[in-house]
C-alpha cells in the first residue's frame, strides 16, 4: 500500500514542479517585457503605464486580459480620454492588441521587439563602458599637481635611504614661491617686552565729527555750560550770531528771544555742555521755528 501510495504521489509532485516552472517562466517574460517596453523610445510615459497595467491582468494560462478603459483609469489615474489616446502607440509600435466586446476590452500583449530592445540596451552599455574607461585612462595621463608647475621647475625632493639617517632631510632649497614674498615678518608684541609694534595704528569705525560751521583748532576752548556762556558773552555779541539766521528763517526778535530762552532751559534741564553753543542755537531755531513763520 506504501508503494501504491508513492507511485500516486510521484504524478502529483512532478506537476506541481510543472506549474512552478511555468508560474516562473512567466512571470520573467512579463519583467522582460515590461523593461522591453521602457527602454523603447518611441513611446511617452503615458503609454508605458498603460501599457504595465494591461500586462499586469494577463492570465497566464490564455494570454488575455479583459479590461474596460474605466478600469485602467482607476488603476493609473489617467482620464479614460488619455487612455484611448494613449493606447493608440501601443498597437502602431507592436506590443499590444485587442478586439472590442460589448463592455470591455480584450488585451493581448506581443513578444516581438522584446530581443531588439534588449540589442540596443546592451549596446548602450557597451557605450557606457567605453565612456567610462575612456574617461578614466585620460585622469591616468593626466600630469600630477606637482608636473603642472608654470615655471617648468620640479622642486627637488630628498632622496631618503634607510641606512643613512642622518641625511634625510638633506636637500637643495628651491627658491621661495611667489606667495611668501607677501607675507610679513612676525613683529613683536609690544604688551609682552616692550618693544615697538610696526602694527599701523587703525583709526575708529565711527569718529565723532565736529558740528558743521566751527573752526576752532582743538584744544582751543574747554565745554561750558549754558550759564557758563551766557555769562562770558554779551547780548550784542549773541545777537550778532544768532540774528542772521533768524531773519533768514522768518523769526521776529521776540520770536528769537523766546526760541533762545526755551534752548537755555533746555539745556539747563539735561545738564549740557559744549564748547560750540552758538552753533547749537542756530540748529535750535532751524528745527523748532513754526510752519507758519517760514512761509
Amino acid at each position: 500500500m506504501a508503494d501504491i501510495g508513492k507511485a500516486i504521489a510521484r504524478p502529483d509532485g512532478a506537476q506541481a514542479h510543472h506549474s512552478e516552472i511555468a508560474r516562473r517562466s512567466f512571470a520573467s517574460f512579463k519583467f522582460d517585457w515590461m523593461s522591453a517596453l521602457a527602454a523603447d523610445p518611441r513611446l511617452d510615459a503615458r503609454a508605458k503605464v498603460i501599457g504595465n497595467c494591461i500586462l499586469s491582468h494577463i492570465n497566464q494560462h490564455s494570454g488575455e486580459a479583459i479590461l474596460s478603459d474605466r478600469s485602467i483609469s482607476d488603476e493609473t489615474a489617467i482620464p479614460e480620454r488619455g487612455i484611448i489616446r494613449g493606447r493608440g502607440p501601443l498597437r502602431k509600435h507592436g506590443w499590444v492588441d485587442w478586439r472590442r466586446t460589448g463592455g470591455a476590452n480584450v488585451y493581448r500583449v506581443r513578444s516581438d521587439h522584446i530581443v531588439a530592445m534588449n540589442d540596443r540596451l546592451a549596446r548602450l552599455k557597451s557605450q557606457r563602458n567605453a565612456d567610462t574607461k575612456s574617461r578614466k585612462g585620460a585622469r591616468r595621463v593626466a600630469p600630477s599637481v606637482a608636473e603642472r608647475d608654470y615655471r617648468n621647475d620640479m622642486p627637488p625632493v630628498a632622496e631618503r635611504k634607510n641606512n643613512q639617517p642622518s641625511q634625510i632631510g638633506q636637500s637643495q632649497h628651491c627658491d621661495p614661491s611667489p606667495v611668501a614674498e607677501h607675507v610679513q615678518p612676525p613683529v613683536a608684541d609690544k604688551h609682552l617686552n616692550g618693544t615697538p609694534s610696526s602694527t599701523p595704528i587703525i583709526p575708529p569705525r565711527f569718529v565723532r565729527r565736529p558740528l558743521r560751521g566751527i573752526g576752532l583748532e582743538e584744544g582751543e576752548e574747554t565745554a561750558t555750560t549754558i550759564d557758563q556762556w551766557l555769562a562770558s558773552t554779551t547780548i550784542e555779541h549773541r545777537a550778532a550770531e544768532l540774528m542772521p539766521c533768524a531773519h533768514r528763517l522768518g523769526l521776529s526778535r521776540d520770536q528769537t528771544r523766546a526760541l533762545a530762552d526755551e534752548f537755555a532751559r533746555h539745556c539747563r534741564a539735561t545738564n549740557k555742555r559744549s564748547n560750540q553753543w552758538p552753533v547749537l542755537c542756530r540748529r535750535w531755531l532751524r528745527t523748532h521755528t513754526p510752519k507758519a513763520a517760514r512761509s
